[in-house]
Formats: C-alpha cells, structure tokens, sequence
C-alpha cells in the first residue's frame, strides 16, 4: 500500500467490518476510538457532518450507527483516564504508557500525565509491514531505547518498501495489461525466506502456518514451485508443493529439450491439481486457456523488451 493506494484499510477493516454487519441482518452500534484533535483534514470535516451530533454518525450501510464516545477528548484526557487507579479494566496501563513514551522519541518528563501537563503519549502504531508511512519513527525510537530485537523488524520493512521499486517488478500487470505488476518470483522468493529466517531467529511469530499454506497453494498455480521454506525450516514443514522436488527438476529437463516455458506447465499443473478432486470440472478450460494466454503475452513483452 501507499500513500496514494491504501487498498488495506478497505480490505482488511471496513469491508470485513461490513460484511459481518450484513450477515447479521440487525440494527447494530460500532463504537470506534477516532478523536477529533488526532484526525486528518478529510477525517475532521467528516467528523464536523455527522448525522446526529458530535459522538453518533451514521455508516455506508443504513442499518448501522457509529458511536464515537471520545471524539472530542485530548491525547491529555486519554491518558489521564488510562492511568488513573480507579478505570473500569483495573489494569496497571503505566507499561502502556511506557512503551508510547519511548516510541515518541523525546525527552519526556518522568512524572505520570494529568490533565495539566503533556504526555509524550502522542506516538502511532500501525502494522509493522506498513509502506505507506516512509519511516516506522516509533519502531526506530524503541530500538533506540533499547527494544534491539524489533531491529529485524525494522530493516524487513526497509526491504519491503524497497522492493516496491519498478526494477524489481514485472512490466505487465496480472491482468495482461501493460505497466508495474508484481515482483519478479526471485525477489519474492527472496523477501519469503528473510521473512522465515526472521521469526526463526526473533521467536516472533510473523507468519501463520496456514498463511505459508496459502502461499504455498498460489505460488504452485503460478508456476513457483516453494522450496525456500524447506530451505530454511529443512523439513520442519512437511511436504511442500504439489509437484515433488526431484520430479520438477526433471519437468525443467524436459521443458528445456521442447523448448516450453517451465513456469506455465507448472501453473497447468497446478491447475490440474486444484481440479483432481471436484466432482464437476466446469472452468478447468477456460483457467488453462488463460494461463496459456497470459503466458504468451508476457514472453511476447519479454521479446520486445529484448530489442530495446
């Protein structure tokens, strides 16, 4: 995501938000914790409409109402109803505040906030991938105070961004047109087996076994057979692939003496295999004739390339 296409915030927040709301089929309140004196210029003059009044806006959908109890509370009064003995969660929120102090990166103050004084309590955290911000200042300011193993972290971010860069990218988009499309498979492999080495090293648990699952399932339709996470996990995994490794390395053989791209028999494979089990193989066709048809147009780009 960036600046310009923040494609995660709708995908991931409001449309599953949306569709949870639809599959109820009631009336619903969503309580969020937006403030006023936080917010954007676009965010503030939606703010200032609200259907109701200050605290209750209706959403996209008509059959919900959007509450929003601290709109017009300071970063001051949110701190100083967090740390005070008596909150409702009777929780110690003093680590909380510890941990946005040092992720302001400022000299702050050792006595707790009130609603007098100014906290350095005004840090953002996000998800830690995110590109659409061009430095992770928090992160940078907890490494700096000591928090060194989020410094893994931090520089796969850095690489993230970097791999953003058209030099590591295809020229043709998945949907066959022209133009920044994804990242070259080697890169990807790349970027795939820092991230492993990564939650080996940290302990963190930055990727879930069914997401390296998924990965697995769409790299095999694209021909990218996922080797490097037996490289690095050496068989922790279990098998990988619907394609054995010793039978891919004679697949390239027999590609190589035909002259066939390798890459697209993997994906007809993968297709094939994503087939085998249904009772009804209705699609099965149409996927191979656009795989084969995507495949042509990007060798024919490729030529091209070639003659510049």
């Amino acid at each position: 995501p960036t600046s310009k296409f923040r494609w995660c915030t709708d995908v991931l927040k409001i449309k599953p938000t949306h569709k949870f709301m639809e599959d109820l089929g009631e009336k619903a309140l969503v309580i969020t914790g937006e403030r006023y004196s936080e917010g954007s210029t676009k965010r503030k003059l939606s703010m200032q409409k609200r259907a109701f009044n200050k605290y209750l806006a209706k959403a996209a959908l008509g059959s919900i109402t959007t509450f929003s109890p601290i709109s017009q509370w300071s970063t001051n009064m949110v701190w100083w109803y967090l740390l005070n003995p008596g909150n409702r969660w009777q929780n110690d929120n003093e680590k909380l505040y510890e941990l946005y102090k040092n992720a302001s990166g400022e000299d702050c103050p050792e006595d707790l906030p009130s609603l007098e004084n100014i906290p350095c309590g005004n840090s953002r955290f996000g998800c830690w991938t995110c590109t659409v911000v061009s430095d992770d200042k928090s992160a940078l300011s907890l490494i700096n105070k000591g928090k060194k193993e989020l410094a893994c972290l931090y520089n796969f971010r850095r690489r993230l961004k970097e791999y953003r860069q058209l030099q590591y990218r295809k020229n043709i988009r998945r949907n066959g047109e022209e133009g920044p499309g994804p990242i070259h498979k080697e890169f990807r492999r790349q970027l795939l087996e820092e991230l492993l080495k990564l939650q080996k090293k940290t302990k963190f648990q930055v990727i879930l076994p069914e997401e390296i699952a998924e990965i697995e399932r769409i790299w095999t339709l694209e021909g990218l057979p996922p080797y490097i996470m037996e490289k690095v996990f050496k068989g922790e995994l279990g098998t990988m692939g619907h394609i054995a490794k010793k039978d891919d390395e004679l697949l390239k053989i027999v590609c190589k003496k035909a002259g066939v791209n390798v890459d697209i028999v993997r994906q007809v494979l993968a297709i094939e295999a994503d087939f085998y089990a249904k009772r009804k193989r209705y699609g099965i066709y149409k996927k191979i004739r656009e795989i084969l048809e995507l495949g042509l147009k990007s060798e024919t780009q490729a030529v091209k390339n070639s003659q510049l």
